[in-house]
């Protein structure tokens, strides 16, 4: 039986200290490998989502997806903030009472009120992220699942899932026709929300 990314997303990460739900997958588009999981490590009232690197995780076993972290260690996993929510509610430029023009983006960037986390500057991933789901040049498993698919005959359905290779690298888009498409042959996503094959 082949894995496939609802496996994963179905499942928990198992350690000594409790099991926790797979929330989102992080692949890098240019090979299709899986990076990081989302997992929720907070508890019952509250949520609190960090990034574990797969290369911590070990093959998925009917129980759930071995972890190799300690509990400190996940609570200083880094985090990803993907609402930045001083860009949303500020104009780009504002003008003043004289005439001049300020920028209250560029004075919450001053005053650290907007984060520019990037992996240069960020190195432990922390608050890291684009305001648009991506992290670090990744793409989130989910925003794949469910587009409407067409190719060259036409639509073909939606994705419904993605099979795994055993080295975490994503390979076929499983399509609601029965149909599995090689990722490779994905030329885009379009803004209107469907997956391009050719």
């Amino acid at each position: 039986m082949s894995l496939t990314a609802r496996d994963l997303l179905d499942s928990r990460a198992i350690t000594d200290d409790g099991a926790f739900p797979v929330r989102d997958l992080f692949y890098v588009p240019a090979d299709w490998r899986l990076r990081y999981a989302l997992l929720d490590v907070g508890g019952w009232l509250e949520k609190h989502e960090v990034l574990v690197s797969t290369d911590r995780l070990a093959p998925p076993t009917a129980k759930g997806w071995p972890l190799n972290m300690t509990g400190d260690e996940l609570k200083s996993a880094p985090v990803i903030d993907t609402v930045d929510a001083t860009s949303s509610v500020l104009p780009p430029l504002v003008v003043g009472p004289f005439g001049t023009t300020v920028s209250p983006l560029g004075i919450a960037a001053h005053l650290g009120l907007v984060s520019d986390a990037t992996p240069d500057n960020d190195p432990q991933g922390k608050g890291a992220g684009d305001g648009n789901g991506r992290i670090f040049q990744m793409d989130r498993v989910s925003d794949l699942l469910g587009l409407e698919v067409f190719t060259d005959q036409g639509p073909k359905g939606v994705i419904e899932d993605l099979r795994l290779r055993d080295d975490m690298t994503l390979s076929h888009a499983i399509v609601s026709d029965g149909e599995a498409l090689a990722l490779n042959r994905l030329r885009r996503v379009a803004d209107q929300g469907h997956a391009i094959f050719s």
